[in-house]
């Protein structure tokens, strides 16, 4: 059984404001917390990016919370190619994880704040 329930519940949202934030019904997601139905694939990673948990967590497909991720192929993502990079199949930490989160969710000029400041403190850095 799916994590929605629990990940709902812990944010304090009722299931109008999840299904408005994911871009569903409610009805949607009582199915989805009763288990007689699940996500689509984009539902489920927008779910998954929005409470900052991997899609087996989410799908409840494993309990541990705790887990690295592991970085899938984002060659195809909205991301801004800099001089690292992110071998595929390389566990990433959960922070890592949480400013992919928080940078997807943002709109441009929020991401461009963002990175600019990531730059700034590289620079700081150094």
């Amino acid at each position: 059984m799916s994590n929605i329930k629990l990940l709902r519940v812990e944010k304090g949202l009722s299931q109008e404001q999840l299904a408005k934030e994911a871009h569903v019904t409610q009805t949607a997601v009582s199915q989805w917390e009763l288990g007689r139905t699940a996500p689509d694939k984009d539902v489920a990673n927008t779910l998954a990016d929005f409470f900052g948990v991997s899609l087996d967590f989410l799908l409840g497909r494993t309990n541990d919370r705790n887990n690295s991720y592991i970085a899938q192929n984002i060659s195809g993502s909205n991301v801004v190619q800099g001089s690292g990079s992110v071998t595929i199949g390389e566990k990433i930490s959960k922070e890592e994880s949480e400013l992919l989160r928080i940078y997807r969710a943002l709109d441009v000029r929020g991401r461009a704040k963002l990175l600019n400041a990531a730059f700034a403190l590289e620079d700081e850095a150094k």
